[in-house]
């Protein structure tokens, strides 16, 4: 016997829809759920409002409630966390940061995307659509975290490294540059003509790529419709703006008719990167409407080697790996002793304790990079202090500290990981 109802002039048999629906269209079937979710972040934004006012009034004092955040616990058991979310949302992306309307642009994004995005710069948000995931939101919000990580001495490190032309170049074309480089599939794949370039890098609604620049640090592209392309800093908050014009001609540029693999390594100057080959993904067949793509270069996974003991200075053993790194760390025993001959120096630094010259694991890679990184900035604020005090000789036997920290986290870069499992 067949289970049949009505609701409204819809008819619904055995779980299968068979009456009138009240659109007819897909796309105004998606305009109604689109507008149930504006309606969700309205409310949220409306009750923001009405808490806010009653924090800045004595509209609570008849109720004997102390707080707003009291009153949501008793009343509607809200905890304070929850709360304090309706109340940031409203002062963040509310109409002229107080009122009871939500902001045009904010609209259609809902109320777990809001909250997500409460956290970060208004730089990074101006580059997000309204179509992206919250799970996406998240991944740039790690991003943007990681950044903040990176110390100011680093980037000036890598800065200085940066051949005088690529300095000079634009934002968009150092962007691009190194999108290339650490992801050579991209080059190889993409095509000629200046429509098939812009499908192939936006191939849905919209795209988010994230990318590190050295010396420079990580910066967001966003890729849309609008002719207008905006790229913005992670870091110090800068945005600058490029034409889809000025990218697909970059794009051309450096992507000439030939072979691609070899023109990468003529680039890059660098042998490409041998990995299993993949067919070109099709344009057509790429479901995702929002993709967030975090552009990092591939550490090589390689076998640990055997390692051996060698003295590399007179009466000083170390366990190595190769030649090559036999004279990396006499380089570094170097270094230490220079540092422990100058006057009134009593201690060597802690991250000395540990020569990297072994094949590490990932987590071990990230363990030892952490360490180096906190005694680096450790290192920054005594010289800082020295400074502060007059005190110049002292400082520069910390910055010849500072020194052999970098020179010791490039090492550990360099290293070899042994892939687990």
């Amino acid at each position: 016997m067949q289970k049949q109802y009505k609701e409204e002039n819809m008819e619904i048999t055995n779980g299968y829809y068979s009456g009138t629906m009240p659109v007819q269209t897909y796309k105004e079937f998606k305009g109604l759920v689109d507008r149930e979710f504006e309606i969700e972040s309205e409310s949220f934004v409306r009750l923001g409002y009405y808490l806010r006012c009653a924090e800045n009034s004595n509209i609570l004092y008849e109720s004997g409630y102390k707080s707003i955040f009291e009153f949501g616990e008793k009343e509607y058991g809200l905890k304070k966390d929850v709360v304090s979310r309706y109340v940031n949302i409203n002062k963040r992306f509310s109409e002229g940061g107080f009122s009871s309307v939500l902001k045009k642009e904010f609209q259609g994004y809902g109320r777990s995307k809001l909250a997500e995005m409460l956290t970060l710069p208004d730089n990074l948000i101006e580059l997000m659509t309204p179509d992206m995931t919250r799970d996406e939101i998240i991944e740039v919000k790690k991003e943007y975290a990681e950044e903040q990580e990176t110390s100011d001495i680093e980037l000036a490190i890598e800065a200085a490294e940066q051949p005088e032309e690529e300095q000079e170049a634009s934002m968009m074309e150092r962007f691009m540059f190194e999108f290339f480089k650490q992801q050579p599939e991209e080059y190889i794949y993409m095509p000629k003509d200046s429509r098939s370039i812009r499908e192939y890098l936006k191939p849905g609604d919209s795209r988010l790529i994230i990318c590190r620049i050295p010396g420079k640090g990580k910066w967001m592209m966003s890729l849309t419709d609008a002719e207008e392309i905006k790229l913005s800093d992670m870091r110090q908050g800068e945005t600058v703006n490029t034409t889809w014009s000025e990218l697909i001609k970059y794009v051309q540029k450096i992507t000439p008719e030939g072979y691609r693999k070899q023109q990468w390594c003529d680039l890059y100057h660098m042998p490409y990167p041998e990995e299993p080959e993949k067919e070109p993904e099709k344009v057509q067949e790429k479901k995702k409407k929002v993709k967030v793509d975090v552009v990092k270069p591939k550490k090589p996974k390689v076998a640990p080697v055997q390692p051996v003991k060698v003295e590399v200075v007179p009466g000083v053993e170390a366990i190595i790996e190769d030649e090559e790194k036999a004279s990396e760390a006499a380089e570094q025993e170097i270094k230490k002793a220079e540092i422990m001959a100058v006057p009134e120096h009593t201690e060597e630094p802690e991250s000395l304790e540990k020569t990297e010259s072994e094949a590490i694991t990932e987590e071990s890679y990230k363990e030892r990079m952490n360490e180096l990184k906190t005694a680096g900035r450790l290192k920054l604020n005594e010289i800082n202090e020295c400074i502060a005090m007059n005190l110049f000789i002292k400082a520069i036997l910390h910055i010849k500290e500072a020194m052999i920290l970098i020179d010791q986290m490039e090492k550990l870069d360099n290293l070899p990981i042994i892939e687990e499992g």
